[in-house]
């Protein structure tokens, strides 16, 4: 069952694929496609937090968890 904020998390790549990918020209499409996820689960974060206290706890986080959830998925919660 995947969840709204689980959607939202965005990993970072590994560092050792950047400089094998980087040899074959496709580093910037990812870093591009990192930096895109990363401004959606900034948006969706932002979305949250704009929720007052009723409706985020109605799905079961508390203000201080958001962001905590945006980047690391719902399991550590």
């Amino acid at each position: 069952m995947s969840s709204a904020i689980d959607e939202l998390y965005v990993p970072p790549p590994p560092r050792r694929t950047f400089y094998i990918l980087a040899r074959f020209g496709i580093m910037s499409r990812l870093v591009s496609r990192w930096l895109a996820r990363r401004v959606e689960a900034l948006a969706g974060e932002r979305a949250l937090l704009e929720m007052p206290d009723h409706l985020l706890k109605d799905i079961g986080l508390s203000r201080c968890e958001v962001s905590y959830a945006i980047r690391h998925g719902r399991e550590g919660l």
